[in-house]
Order: structure tokens, then C-alpha cells, then sequence
């Protein structure tokens, strides 16, 4: 809780947290799936979700946006993990992408790496990954309709906006990259068994 069990996590890991910022001006976003053990199986139940719904304060935003500029010297990579729907309260707001932006255009030898699950069209300068549903959405069709070929027909179309490459997953059919020339089929490593695809994004990325 309060994001001690995440800085904690972190610094397990040998991950550097000297650049978090910490506040009591929100809490820290958690997800957690409790299962239950009978018989030997184990059975998923209701998602729990921890996360703010009121925006976040300007003050959060520059402290959060200060600190990620103190980094960028040391950065060969920014990622940006935006999973909140609603909007502006989070960490990811539209304050922070339009900065975001003209920090991607100031640090040309950084990749700026957008993942975001409500607001990939509103993010400039910077390479998008996205899943075939999320880009059915935002160019209004039906997910179902999202193939390989039609995958890079929309990554080409919201390349256009982004100026960048975009990455389109499309599940057990790999996915389709948009370099800015064309797109590439990259076929998904064939797996059997049971899945869970809680975190796929986060291992794709």
C-alpha cells in the first residue's frame, strides 16, 4: 500500500527509485486478481482495482515530469505505460503527454515507447504499440475486421499523425510493425497449453 510494497519490489530487483516521486496526493495504482486453491485447481475471481478518480494536481504532473527530464541524459529509452481510462488521473495526462512530446522532439537519440489502452491517438513524436481492438476503436471498425493486412493499413494511418513507427498486436497472429515505409509480419512463438493473458502487453513490450 502507498506504494511501499512497489519501491520495495523495485529495489529488490536492483531497479533505481531515485527519480519516483512520492506523494500523499494520490494513491498508488494496484490490480489484484485473488485466486482461489480447491482440489487442486485454480479458480480466477473478480479483479480488485485500486486507483484514483479525481485529476491529478498540476504540481504531481511537473514533479513527475521534472524528474523524468533529470533522467533523460542517462536514457537510451522512455516507456510509457498509460493502462488508465479515465481521463487525467493518472500519472499520464494530457498536460504530461503534450510534454512528453516536445521532450521527444528535444531527445531525438531517445525512443519515446507509448503503451496506451484509451489514448494512443492523442500521444505526438513518439513510437505507438497498441493491440487490433484498441485500433479498431480508433478508427471505427470492427475489431474482428483487423488482420494482418488491414493492421498495417491502421498503423500507417496513425503513423501518419504520430510522425513515428507503430506496432500493432494482433494475439497468436504475431504482430505487424509500420517503420514509416512499410510494414512488417512478425509471426507469434507458437505456445500450447493453458494461457493467461494477464500481462501480455507488458511481455510483448
Amino acid at each position: 500500500g502507498a506504494g511501499y510494497e512497489l519501491k520495495k519490489a523495485l529495489n529488490r530487483v536492483g531497479a533505481s527509485t531515485e527519480f519516483m516521486v512520492e506523494t500523499g496526493e494520490r494513491c498508488t495504482c494496484c490490480y489484484l486478481k485473488p485466486m482461489r486453491c480447491e482440489g487442486g485447481k485454480e479458480t480466477e475471481q473478480n479483479r480488485h482495482d485500486y486507483k484514483n478518480f479525481t485529476p491529478t494536481p498540476r504540481s504531481v504532473e511537473d514533479a513527475l515530469l521534472g524528474q523524468l527530464r533529470r533522467a533523460l541524459p542517462q536514457c537510451d529509452a522512455v516507456r510509457v505505460c498509460d493502462q488508465y481510462l479515465e481521463p487525467d488521473c493518472a500519472a499520464v495526462t494530457a498536460y504530461v503527454r503534450t510534454e512528453l512530446a516536445q521532450m521527444a522532439e528535444e531527445f531525438p537519440n531517445v525512443v519515446f515507447y507509448v503503451d496506451s489502452r484509451g489514448f494512443i491517438d492523442q500521444f505526438d513524436k513518439m513510437m505507438i504499440k497498441c493491440n487490433h481492438n484498441e485500433i479498431a476503436h480508433i478508427f471505427g471498425v470492427s475489431p474482428d475486421t483487423v488482420d494482418v493486412e488491414a493492421a498495417g493499413h491502421y498503423a500507417s494511418k496513425l503513423s501518419e499523425r504520430t510522425g513515428r513507427p507503430v506496432v500493432v498486436t494482433l494475439g497468436e497472429r504475431g504482430n505487424v510493425v509500420w517503420d514509416g515505409t512499410e510494414a512488417t509480419h512478425v509471426p507469434a512463438f507458437p505456445v500450447t497449453g493453458e494461457i493467461d493473458v494477464v500481462g501480455a502487453g507488458d511481455a510483448c513490450n
